[in-house]
């Protein structure tokens, strides 16, 4: 018979089929969230230094047994429990970056409605953190999936994605990483709420304050999906792989390029580059490939285009990149670069006029300028 029981901790705290104590809810919650777990293991978080807690387990698996049947299910020594939830479908939209579904999901922080008081320290600081931590993960993707957003031009998704950031209950205090995030985020998509993150960061002794919007602040690029996703697994070359990774990240190395023959596998190693470089420059990593550029003239507004960053008249198309990608530190991957040598002196001047750039290139002869630093 097909399980229809839904367990609800983002919005109440409830067992849709039957009605459960406040603390089997929460056992029940804790076994969805962590997964199998032992029976020692429970004893001691739900009944500390209990002399009795063997028997207190088992009368809670067996009331819940009468309330639920089949609900909690015994696997040798650990328990876990087989039915549907909101938390675990906040979880797995989280994973896959659905930020949409997520939010709508997200009614309040996580089972908000259970009183502390009912619990020991150690299931406390667990409740607190995992509400935390689910709030923070959704912020995360919310905030990412608005900068995506906005780099498309798409100002009202990115204002209702980051505003529900800012807003959403149960996240703890930010950063000052994150605050300048936020602050800047909603400064460009126009949002009131910029001044209230701007009051946030002085009642912690930050200044952020920036200039109001502008047109020219809407070139800025924002992180999103940059890399191509691998239909194999990358297998050798792990040595070259971490020589190439450490050197790129010299502060002396802006221009890295992997040349060889074709089919030697440059695009393949840049990629796993590109992957490990996405940790170091927070998503501003921005994969660009030059197969279907015909012309030298045209890598800039193809670029651009990459970036998010619209081209307009009287605006050239440096300009726009360059307004995209000198405000942060950034790595911008050019693959395929062996038939546009033409276009060697737009790559030194981007590296002049964006200083936290580098630029990694694949090509099948060296680049010959003068930041170049060459892996065959």
């Amino acid at each position: 018979m097909e399980n229809t029981m839904y367990l609800t901790t983002l919005g109440g705290t409830n067992l849709s089929t039957s009605r459960i104590a406040p603390r089997h809810l929460l056992f029940l919650a804790y076994l969805l969230v962590e997964g199998p777990t032992s029976r020692a293991r429970l004893r001691a978080l739900f009944w500390p230094h209990s002399t009795s807690a063997a028997g207190n387990l088992r009368v809670l698996i067996s009331l819940v047994r009468q309330a639920a049947p089949g609900l909690i299910i015994e696997r040798g020594d650990r328990l876990t429990v087989q039915c549907s939830s909101d938390v675990t479908e906040l979880l797995s939209h989280i994973q896959a970056k659905r930020a949409s579904e997520a939010l709508q999901l997200y009614q309040e922080p996580f089972l908000t409605h259970i009183a502390l008081t009912l619990l020991g320290p150690e299931l406390e600081e667990w409740l607190i953190d995992t509400r935390e931590s689910i709030a923070e993960q959704l912020w995360e993707i919310l905030v990412h999936d608005a900068e995506a957003l906005l780099g498309q031009c798409r100002i009202n998704e990115a204002t209702r994605h980051a505003e529900a950031a800012w807003l959403l209950p149960g996240l703890p205090p930010r950063d000052e990483h994150d605050l300048r995030r936020m602050h800047r985020l909603l400064t460009l998509c126009h949002s009131p709420h910029a001044g209230l993150v701007s009051r946030e960061a002085r009642s912690l002794g930050l200044e952020i304050e920036g200039p109001p919007p502008t047109a020219e602040l809407e070139f800025i690029a924002f992180p999103g999906p940059h890399l191509p996703e691998e239909i194999t697994p990358f297998l050798g070359h792990q040595e070259l792989l971490q020589q190439i990774h450490s050197t790129l990240h010299l502060p002396e190395v802006r221009l890295l390029t992997i040349f060889g023959i074709g089919g030697a596998g440059k695009t393949r190693l840049a990629l796993q580059v590109a992957q490990r470089a996405q940790q170091i420059y927070h998503s501003q990593v921005w994969w660009i490939a030059l197969g279907e550029v015909q012309q030298p003239e045209d890598i800039l507004p193809y670029v651009a285009r990459i970036l998010g960053a619209p081209l307009s008249p009287g605006r050239s198309a440096l300009d726009v990149v360059v307004m995209a990608l000198r405000e942060r530190p950034a790595l911008v991957v050019l693959d395929q670069f062996e038939h546009l040598y033409g276009a060697t002196s737009l790559i030194s001047e981007l590296l002049r006029q964006c200083p936290q750039l580098k630029v990694l290139v694949t090509s099948r002869q060296r680049l010959a300028l003068r930041a170049e630093t060459a892996f065959e």
